[in-house]
């Protein structure tokens, strides 16, 4: 936090990371050079900015840049599979073990059940959008280290107006709570 003068030169928050209110509710220049689990974003394919538009379209929000694509994708295995060997459970799940699909994500394809196609991707908060850093072939921007240090400017939303609520307290401590609450929500917070 500012109090504490914690400004680490990476800093790594897992999965939590990847959505939305995570940004805007800790502020673009809070969440600046952030990294952690995302696996797209409207630019990694004219697919994926098929289904962020249709997702904004229809929930008037942003999806997040972890889970929401994968079961997507997931919807689109099912549909091809069910399409080429009709509802035989037993078809189904040999059709998807013997097939590579082409998806919002990119081409899947099983191998003992595992993803193959599909790697685990790192991105960092940049400018406002959850960039794929790494690997390299799926990066929509590069990767920068160290981070950029903090700015602890705040989002119009992220404290209720009126009195306190909640966690919600004045100062650098309530940006410490929120960072600490976020690491344990997100299943760890990692700091270099």
């Amino acid at each position: 936090s500012k109090a504490l003068a914690f400004n680490p030169k990476a800093f790594y928050a897992a999965v939590g990371a990847a959505f939305p209110v995570y940004r805007d509710k800790m502020g673009v220049g809070t969440v600046e050079g952030v990294m952690g689990l995302g696996t797209w974003n409207p630019k990694t394919s004219p697919a994926a900015k098929a289904y962020f538009d249709a997702h904004v379209a229809r929930w008037k929000k942003e999806p997040d840049r972890w889970a929401s694509a994968h079961a997507w994708a997931g919807l689109q295995i099912l549909q091809q599979a069910v399409g080429k060997a009709g509802l035989d459970r037993k078809k189904i799940r040999d059709y998807i073990a013997s097939t590579e699909f082409d998806t919002v994500i990119g081409k899947i394809r099983f191998k003992n059940g595992e993803n193959v196609s599909t790697p685990g991707v790192v991105s960092q908060w940049q400018s406002g959008e959850f960039e794929v850093v790494w690997p390299p072939q799926r990066a929509t921007a590069p990767a920068y280290f160290p981070k950029a240090a903090w700015k602890y400017a705040r989002t119009a939303n992220a404290r209720p107006r009126g009195r306190p609520r909640g966690l919600f307290v004045s100062g650098a401590m309530s940006l410490w709570i929120e960072l600490a609450v976020s690491g344990l929500i997100t299943g760890g917070i990692y700091a270099v």
